[in-house]
């Protein structure tokens, strides 16, 4: 008996290694992932598998960060991804996650994320892209015309526009933010029946959301994807950025906050 199970132990082990999901699997409908942590000729790499990966310019530089190293920018540019099937994925379904820490009190129409396209109703007047007829997706802020005092009313704004309606859900961030201090930000946007619409997440907590009478069938753009930038550039820091062409429902993206740095 005792040299039987000698001999089913290491097959038991093996057979738990073949359950075992492999190291560095891709998590279901990740579309880019920056863990900042190095880069390479000037080029951060995309850690998805999907190659969308990342070229430092002007105004952005890595340095430490909330966990390792993070990619912090000066406000005086902005990040270009290229478009790429992957990216033009997201059509009906987005989640957007990150680690924010803004380095001023003054606020203005900034992005931490984005990928729009202007459409024939925008003309040539401009304007943030919340303001504006767009298509695509917009997670920032949602300043003014000139400089706002976190605690006067600045706030996270995220916005979707497409094909067959548009919505921004807004938040106040006072609560939430002061410079210098990292956050974990998240905003999903739903055309299921289940939590449907945009939702809004600080530390793994839901702060905000809405939902959607008309939801756009399809918000994908063949425009690049725009980091720290929409009128004005963002004034901070930005890590561990992640894209979905999916919804994440609240326990993964509680699960995200905490195994941030583990």
């Amino acid at each position: 008996m005792r040299s039987a199970m000698k001999r089913l132990i290491p097959l038991l082990a093996l057979a738990l290694l073949a359950l075992a999901p492999a190291a560095g699997a891709a998590e279901p409908g990740l579309v880019l992932h920056y863990s900042m942590e190095e880069a390479v000729d000037g080029v951060v790499r995309d850690l998805s598998g999907n190659n969308n990966h990342l070229k430092l310019g002007p105004g952005a530089a890595l340095a430490d960060g909330q966990f390792g190293k993070a990619l912090v920018l000066d406000g005086k540019g902005a990040i270009l991804v290229p478009d790429s099937p992957s990216l033009r994925s997201i059509k009906n379904g987005l989640t957007v996650s990150l680690w924010l820490r803004l380095d001023t009190d003054a606020i203005r129409w900034t992005s931490f994320v984005k990928k729009d396209a202007a459409t024939e109703a925008t003309g040539k007047g401009g304007g943030p892209t919340a303001y504006r007829p767009f298509r695509g997706f917009n997670l920032g802020t949602n300043g003014s015309s000139g400089p706002t005092k976190i605690k006067e009313g600045a706030g996270f704004l995220f916005t979707v526009d497409g094909v067959g309606g548009r919505d921004t859900v807004s938040v106040p961030m006072a609560k939430y933010v002061e410079p210098g201090r990292w956050v974990h930000l998240a905003a999903t946007y739903n055309t299921g029946s289940r939590d449907r619409g945009l939702r809004l997440f600080v530390n793994g907590v839901l702060i905000g959301d809405i939902v959607m009478i008309e939801m756009p069938t399809d918000i994908s753009t063949e425009t690049p994807l725009t980091i720290g930038r929409d009128l004005t550039g963002l004034v901070g820091a930005l890590d561990e950025i992640r894209i979905y062409d999916r919804p994440l429902p609240e326990a993964e993206i509680k699960k995200i906050f905490q195994s941030a740095g583990k």
